[in-house]
């Protein structure tokens, strides 16, 4: 998370670089046993078309169920950051695009 976007590489299916003006909000997912940092695309048509498969294939799958089709797990990536860190980056850097956190019904 920079000036110019937001990378996610925590796996191969990581969404890869979506830059500011692509990315129309960005909130904090707490679910039952962590916490994502969630970013959804201004148009989702346009971005998902420039990822590769796999990362298209996982967008897909977090929009059918309910997700936003960015979603940061950084547990995956490392022990040393959280997502509140990640939203604090954003914060930094894009506050224009934080929304509220999220949680939900189970």
């Amino acid at each position: 998370i920079d000036e110019s976007g937001i990378t996610d590489n925590t796996d191969s299916m990581g969404s890869g670089f979506t830059p500011w003006e692509q990315i129309s909000e960005v909130f904090l997912l707490r679910l039952k046993d962590d916490t994502y940092l969630c970013a959804v695309p201004t148009d989702y048509d346009s971005w998902a078309s420039t990822r590769n498969r796999r990362q298209a294939r996982l967008a897909q799958a977090n929009k059918d169920m309910g997700f936003a089709p960015i979603r940061i797990q950084f547990k995956k990536a490392n022990d040393k950051y959280t997502a509140q860190d990640g939203l604090a980056a954003v914060r930094r850097f894009a506050p224009e695009k934080i929304s509220r956190i999220r949680k939900p019904k189970y």
